[in-house]
């Protein structure tokens, strides 16, 4: 699931590591924490790939 997260996010930002990091290291409203402090559990590794796809199924 974490390399799922991984090819979202990155499809997202078109492979620009550094907006990857930004995004990862940022408060997230929809988390109420960072993406990277949520991915440490399943659920929000589950809840992170979830919120990436709907983002990718915006676009």
């Amino acid at each position: 699931m974490l390399v799922s997260v991984y090819q979202a996010l990155f499809s997202l930002v078109g492979g620009n590591e550094s907006r990857m990091r930004d995004w990862m290291t940022s408060y997230n409203r929809a988390f109420h924490k960072t993406p990277a402090e949520s991915i440490l559990t399943a659920g929000g590794l589950a809840r992170t790939l979830s919120y990436l796809r709907g983002m990718s199924s915006l676009l």
